[in-house]
């Protein structure tokens, strides 16, 4: 297989991938964004192999990635602060952590904290 093709096909894959991640935000925040820039970024350097310079795909692919990380950790800070600062979604988070843990969130960050 030439070279070329190779890095064309690489460069196609990383651009491919980072515009799937991209989209990835919406359908499951953190974990497939996380994972789908990581495999474009990689593929992106990958396909530079031994030339001075990325393709035009690869540096897409890879500004992609990185842009949607970035957007990626924004929304996932914000929803931190909001469970932690707007009543509503605290109470809400602290229902939801009950039914799953068999004890609020409060009770158990109480016993962590009395723990120390």
């Amino acid at each position: 297989m030439d070279f070329q093709k190779r890095e064309n096909s690489m460069s196609t894959a990383a651009l491919t991938i980072a515009v799937i991640g991209c989209l990835a935000i919406f359908i499951l925040p953190v974990y497939l964004p996380t994972i789908f820039a990581g495999i474009s970024i990689v593929l992106a350097l990958l396909s530079k192999g031994s030339s001075p310079y990325f393709s035009q795909r690869a540096l897409t692919g890879m500004i992609v990635s990185i842009c949607s990380l970035i957007l990626n950790i924004l929304i996932f800070i914000l929803c931190i602060c909001l469970v932690f600062t707007v009543p509503e979604f605290h109470e809400q988070f602290d229902k939801t952590y009950e039914q799953i843990y068999g004890e609020s969130f409060d009770d158990a960050l109480n016993g962590i904290m009395e723990d120390r």
